[in-house]
């Protein structure tokens, strides 16, 4: 499975959602990232978040820009836009990194954390997306 399939299969996709944590298991080329998933209703007045995780096996790409602000709140980091890195494109430039071929890998994606006005790049062969338990409000 894709991200992008992960992503469709959620009602209002990674927009507004929250990132608690990132693991990288780079033994295993694994990473794994829990969520608080946006899953509000248009018509609803508070926010429901469900807790997810997402893992992605055979891991290629791991990057994480830095932080554009001095001051910032680390977490949860606020997930507002997430897509794949410029499917038409066989190579990307990623900013301060060597060439990614991202044509080899099943997916390369983004997430964009506008609490931290930058980018996280991952890239694998293999998406999983395991959900949990729903909560009003974020953790």
């Amino acid at each position: 499975m894709t991200i992008k399939e992960i992503e469709y299969s959620l009602p209002n996709g990674f927009h507004d959602s929250y990132v608690n944590s990132i693991n990288v298991d780079f033994k295993n080329k694994s990473l794994e990232i829990d969520f608080s998933i946006d899953h509000s209703d248009i018509d609803t007045s508070l926010p429901v978040y469900k807790p997810g995780k997402l893992i992605i096996r055979d891991l290629f790409l791991f990057a994480f820009e830095p932080p554009f602000y001095q001051k910032l709140e680390l977490f949860p980091l606020w997930v507002t836009d997430a897509d794949n890195i410029i499917p038409s494109l066989k190579k990307e430039r990623l900013p301060g990194m060597v060439e990614i071929d991202c044509s080899i890998a099943d997916f390369c994606y983004y997430f964009y954390f506008s609490n931290l006005n930058c980018f996280m790049y991952v890239g694998g062969y293999d998406a999983e997306w395991i959900s949990g338990k729903e909560k009003a409000g974020h953790e």
